[in-house]
């Protein structure tokens, strides 16, 4: 008989909320997918330097414009082929991944609060203006902290690309 309750009280039970929530989130193929890809993207973009088989900034005129494999002339040495400064395209595309990481990250941290006109929901007539002035500094301050986390990753960028030119004009 006390077993027979049990059950009786389990199935009156409702599932936890996190229950729920796994429930939807692994129920929801779309999701599921674009989950993958992010973490595919992220996995290849962390992995940069091993994945990578050239240095994406290293130019050899002798390399250049190397069709890609699918092409006649095509090589595997360089799978997606060269431009016309002879760096790998497949190098390229692998590193250009830490950027377009973050640059989306960046676009998702701002959007919210520019998109949306600053913060919500709306205020009271009483304090709207200290409100509204609020919203706005910490929009400014998310915008210009974004810009200022860019101009490192971009100086930090450009210094990759010079060392490698002040080596082969020292040659």
């Amino acid at each position: 008989m006390a077993v027979e309750s049990l059950a009786r009280i389990d199935q009156l039970l409702e599932p936890s909320s996190g229950a729920l929530l796994r429930r939807r989130i692994f129920g929801h193929a779309g999701f599921l997918i674009g989950v993958a890809i992010i973490a595919a993207i992220l996995a290849v973009a962390l992995l940069a330097p091993v994945l990578a088989p050239y240095d994406p900034y290293d130019q050899d005129l002798s390399r250049r414009l190397i069709n890609p494999v699918w092409f006649a002339d095509g090589s595997w040495a360089h799978p997606l082929g060269t431009d016309q400064l002879g760096r790998d395209y497949l190098s390229r595309l692998i590193y250009g991944a830490r950027i377009s990481l973050l640059i989306g990250a960046v676009a998702a941290t701002i959007s919210p609060q520019e998109g949306s006109g600053g913060c919500t929901p709306r205020p009271r007539k009483e304090s709207a203006a200290s409100s509204r002035i609020a919203c706005a500094t910490s929009s400014v301050a998310t915008t210009i902290s974004a810009f200022m986390m860019l101009g490192r990753i971009s100086a930090r960028m450009m210094r990759n690309v010079e060392q490698p030119v002040a080596r082969a004009a020292a040659t």
